[in-house]
């Protein structure tokens, strides 16, 4: 880890690993996290804010109560983890999914998320054109719709 913040990038994971192990709808099939503009006004503000305490290389960088479960809500986020979760669950033989932070000697850094077969339903959320309409149409908001077409 020579020249890089170990700090930071066990940060990094464990927001990833968060975002990775964090269902997508309830059991009712309701989504939990749902993208608007005010969302992403929020989520710049605590991507903002978490970038310049990981440039500080202070230890107290902590992540912001809602950064994992605002993320969860962006079309992006949620259309990698349904196809990721499509692909696990067509393999009968993976009865679940254990995400942990290794160091470089492969040995757990920190405790280990899991997430069971059984929910990984959970996990997968139709995505339609009417979740890119919620924000004003510009040209990448277009491109992004023509990849539901």
């Amino acid at each position: 880890m020579r020249g890089r913040n170990s700090r930071a990038i066990s940060i990094v994971l464990n927001i990833v690993m968060q975002l990775l192990t964090m269902p997508l709808i309830d059991e009712k099939g309701k989504l939990l996290s749902v993208f608007s503009p005010a969302t992403e006004a929020r989520l710049k503000e605590n991507i903002t804010a978490l970038k310049q305490q990981l440039k500080l290389k202070s230890g107290s960088a902590m992540i912001p109560p809602d950064l994992v479960h605002n993320l969860n809500g962006v079309i992006r986020f949620r259309k990698s983890k349904t196809i990721f979760f499509e692909a696990v669950k067509s393999y009968p033989k993976i009865t679940r999914i254990v995400v942990r932070e290794l160091n470089e000697n492969n040995h757990n850094r920190s405790g280990s998320l899991e997430v069971k077969r059984e929910h990984f339903d959970r996990y997968i959320s139709k995505i339609t054109k009417e979740d890119t309409l919620i924000f004003k149409t510009t040209e990448q908001d277009k491109r992004q719709l023509s990849l539901f077409d």
